[in-house]
């Protein structure tokens, strides 16, 4: 089965009250997280990752809105990079930092300083979401979380939540976007650990090629005939890779490069 075709059911809006735990949350919960999973091996960007796990977490039906950010160490700013849910200009509205001023003093700013998640379980009370109170009210949000996104021991990002109920987001809720953060930073490394890699395949192969080159030129300096031999062997050998659809058509692999003979 596609990505595309998976169904995250809707949660209820309020869990069961007696001890059973409530099935419909309980089957989205683990839904979605086993959504992430497969995220995690398929997708090849950053941000792909992070708008996937946005819709995923909007689809939950307590959830109004989800973003998630990257935290900018030279400005202190933190940089919006994919969001689901109610918007509607959101983003651009506010301004969130994690340094000594203002607007770090609101959750998103806390959890980068501290690492730890923080929850405002009513937004229209709580003091620490004053400087975006009035547009978040306007929006319908009632209460929100922020958790941040660890890598390798250090808060690169940040998961941000909102909720059109108060208090939506108690102990269960936050041990559940816990593990989603954990998710998403596992796909941060996995994800700059494959392009660390492929930066460092793309270097050796220049450095081959740089190589073979250089050993080319010595051998037509030493030997005019051999200069002549590789040219026609080089043209040779591009006539056979465009036969066999190598390099330049569709399906064909990278371009035929001029080797040594």
């Amino acid at each position: 089965m596609n990505s595309e075709e998976r169904v995250v059911p809707a949660q209820s809006q309020e869990k069961n009250s007696g001890t059973a735990p409530d099935t419909n949350w309980l089957k989205a919960h683990i839904l979605i997280t086993r959504e992430v999973n497969h995220l995690l091996l398929e997708v090849r960007e950053e941000s792909e990752l992070f708008k996937r796990i946005c819709e995923l977490l909007a689809g939950l039906e307590f959830i109004r809105f989800a973003w998630i950010g990257l935290a900018e160490k030279e400005t202190f700013g933190v940089t919006p990079i994919a969001h689901s849910g109610f918007e509607n200009g959101y983003l651009r509205s506010v301004k969130v930092t994690w340094d000594d001023s203002q607007t770090d003093s609101g959750p998103t700013g806390a959890a980068i300083r501290t690492g730890e998640p923080v929850v405002v379980r009513d937004i229209c009370c709580d003091p620490q979401h004053t400087p975006w109170r009035e547009e978040a009210v306007r929006r319908g949000y009632a209460s929100g979380a922020a958790v941040p996104l660890v890598h390798e021991g250090e808060v690169v990002g940040i998961l941000n939540v909102y909720s059109h109920l108060p208090d939506a987001f108690d102990p269960e809720e936050m041990a559940f976007l816990a593990e989603i953060a954990g998710d998403i930073a596992l796909g941060i490394k996995r994800l700059r650990l494959e392009r660390k890699l492929d930066e460092t395949v793309v270097r050796l192969r220049q450095m081959l090629y740089g190589t073979v080159e250089a050993l080319s030129r010595m051998l037509e300096l030493r030997d005019p005939y051999t200069a002549g031999h590789q040219m026609r062997v080089a043209r040779l050998a591009c006539a056979i890779a465009r036969e066999m659809g190598v390099g330049g058509r569709p399906g064909g692999g990278p371009p035929a490069r001029r080797v040594a003979a």
